[in-house]
Order: C-alpha cells, then structure tokens, then sequence
C-alpha cells in the first residue's frame, strides 16, 4: 500500500509543481488572452502563489523519498490540497471567477474537480498506511517486550535467587554469645 502511496504523492507534485510554474508565470500570462483571466493582479501575488506551490511539491516529494515521513506528509497534503480544490470550485460555481472564453469554462471546474478527487484519495491512502504503521510499530513493541520477558524468566531459571541472611548484621555462629558463657566472679580474698 505505501508504494501506492508514494505513487500518489509523486502524482501530485508533478501536478502541484506545473501550477506553481504557471502562477509563476503570471506576469506573461496577460498576454495570451484565454489565459489573460487567470492572471492574478498584482503580479507579485501570482509569483508568491507560484514559489509556494513550488515548495509544496518539494514536499511531496520529500515525502516520496522519505519513508518514516510519507503517510504524514500525504495525509496533511491531501486534506491541504482536497481543501484547495474546494475554494476553487466554490468561487468557480457561485462567483464565475475566474471569468473565462465562453469556450473555456469548463477547465477550471474540471481542474477544481480532479483537485479535490486526487486530495481525497491522497489523504485516505495516508490515513490507511498510517494506522497499519501504527499497528506494526505495536506488535513490534509487544514482541520485544515479550523477548525481554522470556530472557528474563530464562535467567531467573538458569541462576537461583541469591539466599539472603534474615539476621544480618548478627554475630558469627563461631564467636559466643556473652549472655551463653557463664558468668567469672571475681575472687573475694
């Protein structure tokens, strides 16, 4: 399943990392005129957007490369990215933003979809591959701790229990007790 996983992710920065490099185009973008709405004015926001969604699909693909971190970082990107395609598709339906060609306008809803679709997905996987982490990290804890229990009980077994003197701090059998020895008098002359 996490090879899956990491199909996913690595799915989702190639997408994630062709619209940060258009967002990063925006300022040319005003020049072709059936991209010319999805422009962003200022330009600087546009460029900001663009090196954030770069970064992102850095992440992701940090996430496919390392193991420990994927089923996290997938899951926190799909919710991100699921969230993403919502907002999009919301201003797309309600507001008619951005403002395509009339033969166009069926792109960006397209894109909010298959953005909200591939979140999804993504975060599900990540969830699936987490929990079954979680249950092997579990039995491998309980199995060592078994182990641990085993190689105790066996040198238990093997060395018995030192034998200690309840009357420690006593006297030696050897040396006579003063109140045994019977008692001198001394001459009387």
């Amino acid at each position: 399943m996490k090879p899956l996983l990491r199909t996913f992710l690595a799915i989702n920065a190639v997408f994630v990392a062709l619209l940060g490099l258009f967002f990063l185009m925006t300022p040319w973008l005003t020049v072709s005129a059936p991209l010319a709405p999805l422009a962003s004015s200022p330009a600087l926001i546009g460029q900001l957007l663009g090196v954030f969604l770069l970064g992102f699909a850095w992440m992701l693909l940090a996430g496919m490369v390392r193991g420990p971190a994927s089923a996290t970082i997938a899951w926190v990107a799909g919710h991100v990215q699921w969230l993403a395609g919502a907002v999009v598709l919301v201003w797309q339906v309600r507001y008619h933003q951005p403002a395509m060609q009339d033969d166009l306008t069926f792109i960006v809803p397209i894109v909010a979809i298959a953005i909200v679709v591939l979140g999804l997905v993504q975060a599900r996987l990540a969830s699936m591959v987490g929990r079954r982490e979680r249950l092997e990290r579990r039995r491998f804890a309980e199995g060592q701790a078994a182990a641990r229990g085993t190689q105790r009980r066996e040198r238990t077994a093997v060395a018995p229990p030192l034998q200690r003197d309840p009357y420690i701090g006593s006297p030696d059998a050897s040396v006579p007790d003063a109140e045994s020895e019977p008692r001198r008098v001394p001459p009387t002359f």
